[in-house]
């Protein structure tokens, strides 16, 4: 049986600067000591800049899930009433981005285009 060498966790707001500033700031101390970087170049426009991209040992999981869990929690938290200016102009950027550029083309060789199209498109659904 094979066993991963390392889970890879991502947690990040995207959207214009003044609707993620400070969103996930907090955390960016628990982000740094489980070996968070920065995030993917084809979406820094839209990221908040504090997010987390690490790749945890099997062993740190348990911390990275806690770090996913506060991030929703924060998010939840800031977001429960949105700041103004809020667009569906915006969500389309960001679903566009991810779209162009996300898992879909790692995906569409193993698994083929109609199911990569699919779940890219019900990971924002």
């Amino acid at each position: 049986m094979a066993l991963p060498w390392w889970v890879s966790v991502n947690a990040e707001v995207y959207g214009r600067e003044w609707q993620t500033h400070k969103v996930l700031s907090p955390l960016r101390g628990t982000f740094l000591r489980l070996g968070s970087e920065p995030g993917p170049g084809w979406c820094a426009k839209l990221a908040s800049g504090d997010g987390m991209h690490a790749k945890l040992r099997p062993r740190q999981v348990e911390d990275g899930f806690a770090a996913l869990s506060q991030a929703l929690s924060q998010y939840l938290q800031v977001f429960a009433d949105p700041p103004p200016g809020r667009s569906k102009a915006d969500q389309e950027a960001v679903f566009a981005t991810f779209h162009q550029n996300g898992p879909r083309l790692r995906m569409r060789r193993p698994f083929g285009d109609p199911w990569a199209e699919r779940y890219s498109r019900l990971l924002f659904e």
